[in-house]
Formats: C-alpha cells, structure tokens, sequence
C-alpha cells in the first residue's frame, strides 16, 4: 500500500478469506472495482499466504478485468516468487 500513497494514489485491499484458501475471488475484485480504479497489483504467488492462484483463477479474474467498467484497469503483476513454490505447484 505505501507505494500506491507515494505514487498519490489511494490503495484499495481486496481481503481474500482462509476459506478460499487465499485465493482473490472474481466477485470480490468486480466488487472492489470502481471508477477510480487504475490497477491490479497482482501478486502471484502471493506473500505471505503462499496461495498460488491456477490459470482458471487467473482467467477468471481477467474476466472481471475485461468487463466494460474494467476495461481501463492495468495489471502490474508481482511474480518475484514464481521459482519459489513447494508440493509442484505451477
């Protein structure tokens, strides 16, 4: 969040739940999106859950991204700890 304020920008958290095993959920980020809304800082796999979203996840997620209301939004994609996941998972 700090390097969203020191761009003078206003960061929004989009809460993921245990529940879904940390995984952002499309309804949340529809729900999060508004007018305002410039980006998606995307973090895959995420710190410090270790969650890693699957490619359906993520083509869920771009769904919301390509509505009309969202058409405008970037995603800047946080992939530092790609190399960095356990049990196989891609």
């Amino acid at each position: 969040p700090e390097i969203v304020r020191l761009a003078g920008a206003t960061p929004v958290i989009v809460e993921t739940k245990a529940s879904d095993g940390y995984i952002l959920q499309p309804d949340d980020l529809a729900a999060a999106i508004t007018p305002k809304t410039k980006m998606l800082i995307f973090c895959n796999p995420s710190n410090p859950t270790g969650a890693v979203h699957s490619r359906e996840e993520q083509e869920a997620l771009a769904k919301v991204l390509a509505q009309d209301n969202a058409a405008k939004v970037w995603v800047m994609a946080d992939e530092i700890y790609e190399r960095i996941t356990y049990d196989g998972v891609e």
